[in-house]
């Protein structure tokens, strides 16, 4: 009964495409997990062997905060260093694996759904439009850069100077574009706070397998591990 119905069910063209977008998508994801994890493995090895070697010049300096942890402390994360970085390994390919085949498959599924009912391009569109609010904000800060180089800013004391000094020369027009660039800059502001959110969030993300790099900011890396 589960042959026949499996067999009915493959001529099915959208369990069909389903399923070939699921195996095409986790495929993907699965080299997309084994680079990844070959990556951080050839990295950690290689800040390891650097590490050990400061260790050994008795440099303890690129360890941050290292002081605030008692000498039992530092002995005990030693003894369980070895078994860390194996199943932080493990754990970071299932992850990698897992993330980036649902990241796949959904988006393959939207964009399969618009291209069935023919709205294929109507997804283009709505691509272009969100597009272009980052590119109108990158384009009014290169405005802006352009006003401070030639409008702006003093001219160079010296022509051997590589850059002008800093300091406004024509505060006029300073006070009238920081006014229209208060509402300017929300344009890039608001992509350019989800861009830091989604590269913050991959970074630390595909970073979970190393125990030479704390995914946390240098203030919190105590709370690491």
């Amino acid at each position: 009964m589960d042959n026949r119905m499996f067999n009915i069910l493959s001529k099915c063209p959208i369990y069909s495409e389903g399923y070939n977008i699921i195996i095409a998508s986790l495929s993907l994801s699965l080299i997309v997990a084994v680079f990844q994890s070959l990556f951080n493995i050839t990295m950690f090895a290689r800040n390891y062997r650097y590490h050990m070697l400061k260790f050994y010049q008795g440099d303890k300096d690129f360890v941050s905060d290292w002081k605030i942890y008692s000498s039992s402390s530092n002995l005990t994360s030693s003894v369980n260093f070895v078994g860390y970085a194996i199943i932080y390994t493990v754990w970071c390919f299932v992850l990698s694996f897992l993330a980036v085949g649902i990241i796949l498959i959904v988006a393959r599924v939207i964009i399969y759904m618009f291209y069935k009912f023919n709205k294929i391009g109507i997804l283009i569109r709505w691509f272009f439009v969100v597009l272009s609010f980052p590119l109108l904000g990158q384009l009014f800060r290169l405005l802006m850069f352009l006003l401070s180089k030639k409008c702006l800013l003093q001219r160079k004391l010296q022509e051997t100077d590589k850059e002008h000094p800093l300091n406004v020369d024509n505060r006029k027009l300073f006070e009238v574009l920081s006014y229209f660039y208060l509402y300017l800059s929300l344009t890039g502001g608001i992509f350019s706070c989800l861009r830091r959110f989604i590269l913050s969030a991959a970074f630390g993300f595909f970073s979970l397998g190393r125990l030479d790099k704390s995914i946390y900011s240098r203030d919190v890396q105590k709370f690491d591990g």
